[in-house]
């Protein structure tokens, strides 16, 4: 009717569904949900980032060499060498370096084949005495049958398979490696144009703590980077020298095992100094 007062009741409605969500299990289900939110999106970065690996992985690997590097490229830039040209020494210099670790392994390993190949030899042979002795109770025939089953095997199809996914392995770290030259070619070049790209669709008064929490973590990532190294250097050399000598064969491979393990956290140098010994 005219002039009738209205229902209340929505008010009333609305007060009551505020003060659920405002009290303490409210606050409590509202955090929850927006932490579900949270791990739900780092979930789906994390699956993306993983059927991505072949793109995601070379751009983190050279976003940490481009941190590490790039006191060199400004050293040379400040010394009047053109940014293009002091990003090719860097580059160059650190591909000559791999060529001629690469070149030493490969030296090492063919210097000591034949005593690789003669211990290989040996302790099989050495096996096979241990295991016909009677303690064991296996006889010669018995390892000739097992032995013909692991060449069998060796020819499957399955073996097959693996060789082929081994060389499609290959293939996807040459193109990862590719890839990651290139990232870091322009991360070093153009590294300060890509940023201020990406800082500029920020708000304009978000621009001086960007600037500052990008160049501090360049600085401290570097930092890491370059530390690393220099300790993976260190007890390179030092078991390198101490496995030559001891006249462990293939010395030289194994140090590198360690230098390249101590850049992988927690379980790098385990691994790298369990091969190594």
């Amino acid at each position: 009717m005219i002039g009738q007062p209205r229902d209340p009741a929505p008010h009333v409605s609305n007060r009551v569904v505020t003060q659920l969500w405002q009290d303490g299990l409210g606050r409590v289900a509202v955090r929850s949900a927006q932490l579900l939110l949270v791990l739900s999106v780092i979930c789906v970065l994390v699956f993306v980032a993983v059927q991505l690996r072949l793109v995601v992985v070379p751009v983190l690997i050279a976003t940490l060499i481009a941190a590490a590097v790039s006191p060199l490229v400004v050293w040379l830039v400040s010394h009047r060498v053109p940014r293009a040209i002091a990003v090719w020494i860097a580059l160059i210099t650190g591909l000559g370096l791999l060529l001629a670790a690469s070149a030493l392994i490969a030296a090492a390993v063919r210097n000591q084949w034949d005593e690789l190949r003669q211990g290989a030899v040996d302790g099989f042979a050495e096996l096979q005495a241990y295991l016909t002795s009677g303690r064991l109770g296996l006889k010669q025939s018995d390892l000739d049958g097992a032995v013909n089953q692991v060449s069998n095997a060796l020819g499957g199809s399955q073996v097959q398979a693996g060789a082929i996914g081994g060389l499609t392995l290959i293939g996807e770290v040459i193109a990862g490696g590719f890839l990651g030259l290139v990232v870091l070619y322009f991360l070093l070049k153009d590294g300060d144009r890509i940023w201020a790209f990406l800082r500029d669709q920020t708000n304009d008064r978000h621009h001086y703590k960007l600037d500052a929490v990008a160049t501090r973590s360049v600085e401290v990532l570097g930092g890491y980077v370059r530390g690393t190294a220099l300790i993976a250097l260190v007890d390179a050399v030092i078991i390198g020298v101490a496995l030559a000598v001891l006249g462990v064969p293939l010395a030289l491979p194994l140090a590198t095992i360690v230098f390249i393990g101590a850049f992988i956290p927690l379980i790098g140098a385990t691994v790298a100094g369990a091969l190594a010994a």
